[in-house]
């Protein structure tokens, strides 16, 4: 009986501590700027991936970055298909939309840019990075 009393405790906690984390600074402004030398803008994934997606995160970090050397080879009609090959791979990774999105920005695909980023920013969740980069991405888009 002592020892389930001292575990029970023991558990509380250790969950009761796990909620004092201090919060996160949300005015704290991420500086993002996009490229200028004609390559794409690849934010770095959020998280270290897991044992379990790994082979999968290096496929998908591989493949986005054979799109940007395709990009920056001139074969943008390549670097989609790499970039949509990588969507199937991980279709819930956000860095793919985004980098679609801009490939098909530089194609003059416009209509579906809109599209891309609103699932790139439906995806990213509190990746505070990928978030800045969408929206430096957007604000550039206007400026066009």
């Amino acid at each position: 009986m002592f020892i389930h009393q001292t575990i029970i405790i023991s558990l509380l906690v250790l969950l009761s501590s796990c909620g004092m984390m201090p919060p996160l600074d949300d005015s704290e402004e991420i500086k993002v700027e996009l490229p200028d030398d004609g390559s794409l803008h690849l934010p770095p994934r959020a998280t270290e991936p897991n044992n379990a997606g790994a082979n999968s995160s290096s496929a998908v970090d591989q493949l986005l970055n054979q799109a940007n050397q395709a990009i920056a080879d001139n074969y943008p009609a390549k670097a989609a298909a790499l970039v949509e090959r990588a969507i199937r791979v991980a279709p819930k990774d956000p860095r793919g939309y985004f980098t679609l999105a801009q490939i098909r920005h530089r194609q003059g695909q416009g209509h579906q840019v809109a599209q891309l980023i609103h699932k790139a920013r439906s995806l990213a969740g509190s990746d505070k990075v990928l978030l800045a980069s969408i929206n430096h991405f957007q604000n550039a888009l206007s400026l066009d």
